[in-house]
């Protein structure tokens, strides 16, 4: 990352270096939710609203499921019972301090340039409390790591098959940068992601991203959300895209064994968009897409800053 800066609970830190990479930022903090986000170079972050949704989803999970988060579990058992909270709004609320500093903090690097960022959400330091707060405060510390992203942006790549699903797709929880190093240490080199199939065989997700096909009649193929898959905010952008540009979906696992159908491929992620593959890998099997992108994924690509009007938008 070229330029980076690191935000605390809405105050630039200048007393430690920023963390080399997002990984090392999630690896070394407390475990939390985190999701991470573009913002452009006007500072606008699209699709706002469901970063903050997805990162509220997160919150509730982790803190009903795992011993993370207590202070928020004791926290949202009291709210519960009253009047329901708008705890994506909230979240926004909790949040948009610290994004700021961490964008404010790269300085003039950053200006006309867009901006990429993580924001992880964990249990409070010590000395900080924690329960029912009767401002609304969520308890929670917020950590915003901001960075300038390399550019050109990297060529159409590879992605391989290296494991099964995993146990928790529906939040994005930073333990999974541990879990999944087994799994990345299998990656071919130069990959740009791993995948994660079914018992099947059926590609369901990448490691951190979604993953499409596109069959040579022209449909767009990928996993639905209930099939065990992140539904990333990217992922949603296609979707609505594709839509818009009456392009046919089929919300299912592509399956390896039609894959003499598939004529292109693409991953997505908040960060890097709609990324191009010349192929996929998995065990016994290989697809070459020749020249990348195709039609479908650069219209698709072309369409996204387009999706932005279309959901929440923020200004920073």
């Amino acid at each position: 990352m070229p330029a980076t800066a690191l935000a605390r609970d809405g105050a630039l830190d200048t007393a430690s270096a920023p963390p080399p990479s997002v990984k090392a930022l999630l690896a070394g903090a407390p475990r939390g939710a985190y999701t991470a986000l573009s913002v452009t170079a006007a500072r606008a972050v699209p699709w706002w609203q469901a970063h903050c949704e997805r990162l509220a989803h997160s919150l509730v999970v982790l803190a009903g499921t795992t011993d993370a988060l207590p202070s928020f579990r004791a926290w949202h058992d009291e709210r519960e019972a009253g009047v329901p909270l708008p705890l994506a709004s909230l979240v926004g609320e909790a949040v948009l301090p610290s994004l700021r500093a961490a964008v404010a903090g790269l300085g003039e690097e950053a200006i006309g340039r867009d901006v990429a960022a993580v924001i992880l959400m964990h249990e409070p330091a010590a000395g900080r409390g924690g329960g029912a707060n009767d401002d609304l405060l969520l308890p929670v510390d917020v950590v915003a790591l901001a960075w300038t992203p390399a550019s050109p942006p990297p060529p159409p790549s590879v992605a391989a098959v290296v494991g099964p699903p995993r146990p928790r797709p529906d939040a994005k929880d930073s333990a999974w940068v541990a879990a999944r190093a087994p799994l990345e240490a299998r990656l071919p080199a130069g990959a740009a992601d791993g995948l994660l199939a079914d018992g099947r065989g059926r590609l369901l997700e990448g490691l951190v991203t979604n993953v499409f096909v596109v069959t040579g009649e022209g449909v767009l193929q990928t996993a639905a959300a209930g099939d065990g898959v992140l539904d990333g905010v990217t992922r949603r952008a296609v979707l609505a895209a594709a839509a818009r540009l009456s392009i046919p979906v089929d919300l299912a696992p592509p399956d390896p064994t039609a894959r003499s159908s598939w004529s292109e491929a693409f991953l997505t992620s908040a960060v890097a968009g709609v990324r191009p593959l010349a192929r996929l890998e998995g065990p016994g099997w290989c697809v070459d897409f020749g020249a990348a992108p195709g039609t479908t994924t650069a219209a698709l690509a072309a369409a996204l800053p387009g999706e932005a009007a279309h959901h929440g938008l923020t200004h920073l």
